[in-house]
């Protein structure tokens, strides 16, 4: 079906590829922000100000960073 879809419709192909990209994606982001990762990460938010993290933080990628640094900060400022 995919190959009579592609000849009717040459942006189906594309759009079947997006669509599969999207899924993985989607899995990806799920396997990376559930789980023991993050409560890992949660867990090095409610460190002591004063505790260097760097060398976990450098691990993580941009994205589990910026998580990072606003958990930190909210756990941070509510203890405060």
């Amino acid at each position: 079906p995919t190959k009579v879809a592609s000849r009717r419709n040459p942006r189906a192909a594309e759009i079947i590829e997006i669509e599969r990209e999207s899924n993985e994606l989607k899995q990806t982001l799920l396997l990376t922000y559930t789980g023991a990762r993050l409560r890992r990460t949660f867990d090095w938010t409610l460190s002591n100000i004063e505790d260097d993290v760097s060398a976990y933080t450098e691990r993580l990628t941009e994205m589990e960073r910026r998580l990072f640094r606003k958990a930190a900060a909210a756990s941070h400022a509510d203890a405060m």
